[in-house]
């Protein structure tokens, strides 16, 4: 079995996944980092008749194991950080490129022993000088801690050395030991920590233990680096749903806590208290958050939206947990800006996940309007967080934490200015979005149909069958009509931005290919792409000129048309091609950046979003949101 995984980005197309791989008979497991390289190929993969790749642009590179468990040692949930190359001239070659070395940490716990007797658990941290082919011996890192998890790392960007680090995590309670978040800073590199610090106590954690209708959820730290060198951690506790004030009987609360050095800490303070009706009521657990492009982003599951409580006013409780056949309570994820500081300010979050939806239509098949005009949508899926889908078909589980990601995280030379890999500080020289992924069962369909059903009784696809079934009798088998998809979860991701994404599908090409026309042009396609509902909106392509050692390049075939403009209308796109001139230098990979910047909007032109009225869930083969 593999799980945990954690997925962080370095410089020029190589990224990283750690994880934990363990058998579950009890012998053992460890902690692996695994390396990918996107080599940024598309145009050159092999494809099929039907024109889909043959191979993946995206290649394994390699995997190290940086600790090992036995019966007695069980290795859990590690974390990643990468940080910029250090030394352009220090490099090693990948799938025929020069990948520079960089930096990479890893941190992991540790439970050693019989851990249904005596629970303990430690941190462990190893580091990376070569970009991952190596790894230093784990040192333990949380002196004076007995029941500890989740550990978290994150880089100090304004450190111009890339010495500084933090790794936070959670300790739990034990006999005087109060529950709290705690952190460890290195500035080093991670040769050496200080003692554990106590960011702050947790008098009212929300932790979530799992049983059949209700999923497994703990207080863990998220934690980001700004510009400045303040380090936020971001955590979940009970709070008073009116005041904000902690109380052992509020609701989960997102809470922020900052420090410019990470030795001393400001009080945290909720993130968000109310929702566009004046009085937020659900929980939120799993925050994730990262930094980049001068801004703070922040994610988490939230209950406010719950179907549940269409059916039962009262059903947010001291748990997110369901009514056996009254009610399944359903998550969204949400999202935050915020602006990096001592005191970070969110603005009010905005709902990531996204559902489809369908037109209640009338006998006729004609759509229906409801009394003031508007067509009536029905809502096609949901979330269902508590569907008992493990410990086959007894317990519900929706992962341990959600994932946030900033892209660009780190900005390549010839953009810096000059031969360096730096982070991206500067959100108005380069426009950042951010990219989150969760758990979801959306896709998951009940037993015939009924949420209340067996769900015990399940064979996945494929499996081996008794010689003499009828996959069409055998109602517990996948291979029954009303019994398939009962396993049904999936890994979700959505990217969060100003409502505009600008991208090219293929951005590296060598410019002088041999055997080429001297004085070609190679092509390239840019795209932009409208998210909202606004529209039609303008935009104005050109070329950065400031770029050292950049190419000539044009928006037509023949001549240098350095500008054009595309209107794109509200959820569309559009792509223009850019011709890049074969560079008179021995520059095969000569930079031509692209700008695109928005026209000023003029509010007549603006479509607004027209009201609709929303129906509970009722899309075939799934039950209602109602007891069924």
């Amino acid at each position: 079995t593999a799980c945990d995984p954690c997925v962080r980005a370095g410089a020029n197309g190589l990224f990283f996944m750690s994880g934990i791989a363990f058998n579950r008979n009890g012998r053992g497991g460890a902690v692996f980092a695994s390396r990918f390289i996107d080599n940024n190929n598309l145009e050159a993969v092999l494809r099929d008749d039907s024109g889909r790749p043959t191979e993946d642009p995206i290649a394994y590179v390699d995997t190290r194991l940086i600790g090992t468990g036995n019966p007695g040692l069980f290795l859990d949930m590690p974390s990643l950080a990468v940080d910029v190359p250090r030394n352009p001239e220090q490099t090693h070659r990948i799938a025929g490129q020069d990948i520079p070395d960089a930096n990479v940490y890893l941190a992991y716990t540790v439970f050693p022993g019989n851990t249904s007797r005596n629970v303990r658990s430690m941190l462990y941290f190893s580091s990376s000088t070569n970009s991952g082919r190596s790894w230093t011996r784990p040192i333990k890192i949380s002196e004076s801690q007995q029941i500890i998890q989740r550990a978290v790392i994150t880089i100090a960007p304004d450190d111009p050395t890339g010495q500084t680090l933090y790794v936070a995590f959670r300790r739990f309670q034990l006999d005087l030991t109060p529950d709290a978040i705690v952190i460890v800073k290195s500035v080093d590199g991670g040769r050496t920590f200080t003692m554990p610090i106590v960011v702050a106590t947790l008098p009212n954690p929300f932790d979530q233990l799992m049983d059949g209708n209700r999923f497994r959820t703990n207080t863990y730290p998220t934690m980001a680096v700004d510009e400045s060198g303040t380090v936020h951690i971001a955590w979940t506790e009970r709070r008073n749903p009116i005041t904000g004030q902690p109380d052992p009987d509020g609701q989960a609360r997102i809470v922020v806590s900052s420090s410019p050095d990470g030795l001393a800490w400001s009080q945290p303070q909720p993130v968000e208290l109310t929702d566009e009706t004046g009085q937020l009521d659900g929980h939120q657990v799993m925050p994730a958050m990262t930094w980049a492009g001068g801004r703070l982003m922040l994610v988490w599951y939230d209950q406010r939206g719950s179907a549940a409580k269409e059916v039962a006013t009262t059903s947010v409780t001291a748990f997110i947990e369901d009514s056996p056949g009254l009610y399944r309570h359903t998550l969204d994820v949400r999202a935050a800006a915020g602006t990096p500081g001592a005191y970070p300010l969110f603005a009010p979050s905005m709902q990531v996940s996204r559902y489809l939806y369908y037109f209640q239509v009338d006998a006729s098949g004609e759509p229906v309007k409801d009394s003031d005009g508007y067509y009536v949508l029905i809502k096609a899926e949901d979330n269902p967080v508590n569907y008992p889908l493990f410990q086959t078909g007894t317990r519900p589980f929706h992962g341990d934490y959600l994932d946030l990601a900033s892209s660009p995280q780190i900005l390549p030379p010839p953009l810096t200015g000059g031969s360096d890999w730096l982070y991206n500080v500067d959100g108005a020289d380069h426009p950042t979005s951010f990219h989150a992924a969760w758990t979801d069962n959306r896709d998951v369909r009940p037993p015939g149909g009924n949420w209340w059903g067996d769900w015990v009784s399940y064979n996945p696809p494929y499996s081996e069958q008794p010689p003499d079934s009828n996959l069409l009798q055998e109602t517990g088998c996948a291979g029954a009509e009303d019994y398939t998809g009962m396993r049904n979860q999936n890994v979700y991701t959505a990217t969060l931005g100003n409502g505009v994404m600008v991208g090219s599908p293929g951005n590296t090409k060598q410019l002088n290919l041999p055997g080429g026309t001297a004085g070609g042009r190679r092509t390239f396609v840019v795209f932009v792409r409208n998210l909202t509902e606004a529209g039609p909106r303008t935009f104005d392509f050109s070329f950065d000129g400031t770029i050292p050692g950049h190419a000539q390049a044009s928006f037509t075939q023949a001549g240098d048309q350095a500008e054009r403009s595309a209107t794109v209308g509200p959820f569309s796109s559009a792509a223009l091609t850019v011709y890049v001139d074969e560079p008179t230098s021995s520059e095969a990979l000569a930079p031509a950046k692209v700008d695109v910047r928005e026209h000023e909007r003029d509010p007549r032109r603006i479509r607004p979003a027209q009201p609709r009225q929303l129906e509970p869930l009722c899309r075939r083969p799934r039950p209602d949101f109602v007891s069924p």
